[in-house]
């Protein structure tokens, strides 16, 4: 079982990340990803206790700093080679938009969600399965699409801005993951997956949890329950090979084990829709077991 990462722990990886990037010649402004780093190691030196009001815009900036240094940790360590091309249009892109989370908005949002998807792409990758990137139909947006054998699985990603718009980034995924799979062979399976990382930016707090493995057991209760109720909600229209749901969340933590130091949560849940067909199970089963729960034990940050 390999061993989860913290940040203070992940710095050396993180330089190697910006030695890499700069190699590739990305077309990316490696002083900004610099910052990153300087951000992060200044809060972790000095001690700063971030839930203090006085400390809120250096939290927003910390937390943004923390979620993209994790980004790019994943991309020097899992992304596919052999998408490089793909990746070189995406870079510059993801460092788009506002750097603090409390100025995006529906007009801003596209290069954190582009990260996301990356971040899945980087997942998918780590747990040794094939991915691609396809664009949809009458689109120039391409997106992740995981080979399980010779099955295709289609992701459809989405990251609300609020609580309140949940349900609907819900309802579209399913929609849009539904309309895809008509478009596509019959052999197409799809996933809609969600993130919850706008979230915990607002409450200005770093958690604190004993140790990792209360941290995963309280998330992992809650998450489930909370996108339980949708499997109802969201039956029509589905298609019967939707699968499921995947959840994600990344939260900043502090262990007692190590007070000074922060692990950043890359936490999953897979809620699966009640599926009959047998091939469609064994999928589900791979996705539970390869991803989710051998996601709990494997980390990078």
């Amino acid at each position: 079982m390999e061993k989860k990462r913290s940040f203070g722990e992940s710095l050396p990886i993180y330089r190697q990340a910006l030695s890499w990037i700069e190699d590739q010649g990305f077309n990316v402004k490696i002083t900004r990803l610099a910052e990153y780093e300087k951000e992060v190691t200044e809060v972790l030196e000095k001690g700063i206790d971030l839930a203090l009001p006085e400390y809120e815009q250096t939290y927003e900036s910390f937390i943004s700093s923390l979620f993209s240094a994790n980004l790019f940790i994943q991309i020097f360590e899992d992304f596919p080679r052999e998408h490089m091309g793909h990746l070189r249009l995406k870079l510059e892109d993801i460092l788009g938009g506002p750097k603090l989370s409390d100025k995006e908005s529906k007009k801003n949002s596209h290069p954190r969600n582009t990260q996301y998807e990356i971040l899945l792409a980087c997942m998918f990758a780590r747990h040794e399965f094939q991915i691609d990137f396809v664009k949809k139909a009458g689109e120039e947006k391409e997106d992740v699409r995981v080979e399980f054998g010779n099955i295709p699985l289609l992701i459809e990603c989405k990251r609300p801005l609020s609580m309140n718009g949940i349900d609907t980034n819900l309802r579209r995924g399913i929609q849009q993951l539904h309309d895809r799979l008509i478009e596509n062979s019959d052999a197409a399976r799809g996933i809609l997956c969600i993130s919850f990382d706008k979230f915990p930016g607002q409450n200005n707090l770093v958690l604190r949890f004993k140790d990792e493995e209360t941290a995963s057991k309280t998330f992992d209760k809650h998450l489930v329950s909370f996108l339980t109720p949708y499997k109802k909600r969201l039956s029509k229209p589905k298609h019967p090979n939707i699968l499921g749901l995947i959840g994600s969340l990344n939260l900043p933590i502090r262990y007692e084990t190590s007070p000074n130091d922060i692990h950043l949560l890359n936490y999953n849940a897979f809620i699966p829709f009640e599926i009959d067909d047998g091939t469609n199970k064994r999928i589900m089963k791979s996705i539970n077991s390869e991803i989710i729960e051998r996601g709990k034990r494997i980390s990078k940050l």
